[in-house]
Parts: C-alpha cells; sequence; structure tokens
C-alpha cells in the first residue's frame, strides 16, 4: 500500500507539473478502461484541478521538442554514422530509409500539436481526433511535405488562439490538490481525524507540494 501510494502521489506530482502522458491518461475512452477504483473516480472527477487556460503550453511546447528531432533525425549524419548501431537505432535507420522520416515520432509530434489546438478552442482532450491520419502516415500514405504542411498549419492555429499573457501553471490550486489528495487517502484508509499515521501523510503530502511547487 505504502508503495502504491507513493507512486499515486509522483502521479499526481506529474498532473500538477502538466506532464502531457499523465494528463492524457485522465481522459483515456471509457470503452478502453476494464476496471477503475473508487480512487480513480476521484482523479477522474477531478482532473479538471490539473488543466486551466495555459494547459495547451504543455503540448504545445512538447510538440515542438519532438518536431525538432523528428528533423534532426530525418538527416543522414544524425542517423547513420555509428560503428555500432543498437537495436533500436536500427529499427530508425530502417524507417527512415522506408518512409524518409521516422513515422513513430511524426504521429506524436502532430497529435500533440493537434491537442493544444483543442486546449485553446474547446478546452478538451480528445485522443482519437487524428487517429485517420495517424493511420496514414503509419501506413507510409502521407509525404514529409504534407507531414510539414499539416503541422505548420496545427502549430499557426495554436500562436492565434493562445492566451495573450502566459502565465504557466498559474491557475494551479495547491490547497485544492491537498484537499484532494487528503480525499484519496480517506478513501483508501479511512477517516483520519484520529489517526497519527494519516495526519503524518497529509504533512508529508504538504512538504511534497512545496518542494517541487512551480
Amino acid at each position: 500500500s505504502q508503495t502504491i501510494l507513493h507512486n499515486f502521489i509522483n502521479f499526481i506530482l506529474m498532473c500538477k507539473n502538466r506532464n502531457t502522458n499523465a494528463i492524457d491518461s485522465l481522459y483515456v475512452d471509457e470503452e478502453l478502461i476494464e476496471k477503475r477504483s473508487k480512487i480513480s473516480d476521484l482523479v477522474i472527477n477531478n482532473r479538471d484541478l490539473f488543466t486551466g487556460p495555459t494547459i495547451y503550453h504543455a503540448y504545445y511546447e512538447q510538440s515542438i521538442k519532438l518536431f525538432n528531432k523528428l528533423k534532426d533525425f530525418r538527416e543522414a549524419s544524425n542517423s547513420y554514422n555509428t560503428n555500432t548501431p543498437t537495436r533500436k537505432r536500427t529499427k530508425k535507420i530502417i524507417r527512415l530509409k522506408t518512409h524518409n522520416f521516422d513515422p513513430e515520432l511524426a504521429v506524436h509530434s502532430i497529435r500533440l500539436m493537434n491537442q493544444a489546438v483543442q486546449w485553446c478552442t474547446d478546452n478538451k482532450n480528445d485522443l482519437t481526433s487524428e487517429n485517420e491520419l495517424n493511420t496514414d502516415i503509419i501506413n507510409g500514405e502521407v509525404n514529409w511535405e504534407d507531414i510539414q504542411s499539416h503541422y505548420t498549419m496545427l502549430k499557426q492555429r495554436v500562436e492565434v488562439l493562445r492566451p495573450n499573457d502566459i502565465k504557466i501553471n498559474s491557475e494551479i490550486n495547491n490547497d485544492a490538490i491537498r484537499k484532494f489528495l487528503k480525499n484519496c487517502l480517506e478513501e483508501h484508509y479511512g477517516t483520519m481525524k484520529s489517526s497519527n499515521l494519516s495526519n503524518l501523510i497529509i504533512r508529508d503530502i504538504d512538504k511534497v507540494l512545496e518542494k517541487y511547487k512551480v
């Protein structure tokens, strides 16, 4: 239980710090979830604690990093010059020869920028909106020029739609997150009013949140 609780708090911190993978896990389609606990329901029902007007920026920045990596990978000097290629690197070389770019990186960078657009326009996170395009990219049915064009279009939309005053994580409410974590602990351990251990856990949570405050 302590290990699970520790990992759970790490997960909450990842959400608080706008880790895109952690945030995405809060928006998985219900049909793809086999089983959910009461604490899982609490997390899903309180996922708005970790989003807000500037959440798009995390997706925007991560997408740019991946797209720059995608462009660098297309250069032969970054992809082939190695005396002892690893298995992972060999797979990338094969994909580069086949597609003239890394389709996995292309899919992830476009997906993240598309999600940034969604956050700016509808304040939502639809993980399936680019499924058809992603399938075409993986199948080699989209060329590099079209990928660049589509990506540029998405990026420009974000830059037009984004809030004028960017204060990253400014709307994160630490007090609300502490209360939420306390509710999760009470769900797992029972009421905390007479539990010295639980009170110590709450104090530890406060210390962790304070340490990693953005």
